[in-house]
């Protein structure tokens, strides 16, 4: 398979799951009782839930395009691995619905929905890791100009992220303000992303720098 193909699938799932999280914003009923004011501030959890969630699909799908960017071609274990992930993705705005349902309710509804929101979010965060582990091993899959120093970096890189959400997971079992902090946290660190060879220097000039690794 061509490495654009899964990339075009990768990024129509990661579409659908973006807008997936808007059908948990409903319509208040036609026989209101109490306001408008009074049931949008009732479902703030709902809102919150859908700005969360969103923002860390875009973020996932930035890291994912980032690694991608890095690989020459993919192999059938690596598909395989990536659809892992997009089964993962896919499936986030139901714990989604279910942290924004129970958030501010009964203390232990609350922790468990919490934590599966979280756990969703570890998951992802070994797969995409795995999925990089796999790729950059020996140069399995890698651009042939990515240095032994750029593969080190990446690899710290893509598995700081699984264990920020990790402690999140852990934490949210005391202090749900506090798994949560941590779950954003680990999904800003996708934004930090080291330059590498690939990112530093266009296709044309490079010259296959790490073809001796």
């Amino acid at each position: 398979m061509h490495k654009g193909r899964l990339e075009s699938l990768s990024d129509s799932v990661f579409a659908v799951a973006m807008t997936l999280l808007v059908f948990d914003l409903r319509l208040p009923p036609t026989d209101l009782v109490g306001g408008f004011g009074h049931y949008f501030t009732s479902r703030w959890p709902h809102y919150v839930g859908f700005a969360l969630s969103f923002a860390m699909i875009a973020m996932i799908w930035v890291e994912h395009h980032w690694i991608f960017h890095q690989l020459r071609k993919v192999d059938n274990v690596l598909v395989g691995i990536n659809m892992l992930l997009l089964g993962l993705v896919v499936l986030l705005p139901f714990p989604t619905a279910t942290l924004a349902s129970y958030l501010r309710g009964n203390p232990h509804d609350e922790h468990l929905a919490i934590g599966a929101y979280a756990l969703t979010f570890v998951a992802i965060a070994f797969v995409m890791a795995g999925m990089w582990l796999w790729a950059s091993r020996n140069g399995r899959l890698t651009d042939a100009d990515l240095t032994d120093q750029d593969v080190r970096t990446v690899s710290t890189r893509v598995l700081l992220s699984p264990v920020v959400y990790l402690v999140g997971l852990v934490v949210s079992f005391a202090t749900d303000l506090g798994g949560l902090i941590i779950i954003s946290i680990g999904a800003l660190s996708y934004l930090w992303k080291p330059q590498t060879t690939v990112d530093r220097v266009p296709a044309h000039q490079r010259g296959h720098l790490g073809a001796d690794r």
